[in-house]
């Protein structure tokens, strides 16, 4: 029972579970959006508008800012008019973001906003082929 128990631990530390980011979701924080679409609407920051720049502010601005990410690291998976989707390389994992546009009545001119973030770390077995 003991060696059962002990290969089940062995197996069990290969893979890490995926993990849920909520701490740093929403980004922009829902009471900041209005701001950042009327600062984009005159000219200003208007990164917001791109969904890969966005992703890329969120990073620089969440837990993962030391990862050493780079813009090159960021992959726009899917983008529609009001949602998309961007895979970030983490080196040791995947970092997937869902983004919404909230003010859809802006259309393109909308700004985006990160709402759900999801930590995929790469078994040992995958990092090598991840590289």
């Amino acid at each position: 029972m003991g060696l059962l128990a002990l290969a089940f631990c062995a197996c069990s530390s290969t893979k890490k579970a995926d993990e849920v980011v909520e701490s740093d979701v929403p980004y922009p924080a829902d009471e900041d959006m209005a701001y950042y679409q009327a600062q984009s609407d005159s000219g200003y920051q208007r990164f917001w508008t791109d969904i890969k720049a966005t992703s890329s502010a969120f990073v620089n601005n969440s837990q993962y800012f030391d990862r050493g990410i780079r813009f090159e690291d960021i992959r726009i998976v899917g983008e529609g008019l009001y949602n998309g989707r961007v895979d970030i390389n983490l080196g040791n994992g995947l970092l997937q973001l869902t983004l919404i546009r909230k003010f859809k009545a802006q259309g393109k001119n909308a700004i985006w906003q990160v709402v759900a973030a999801k930590e995929i770390r790469w078994r040992k077995s995958d990092s090598k082929s991840a590289k």
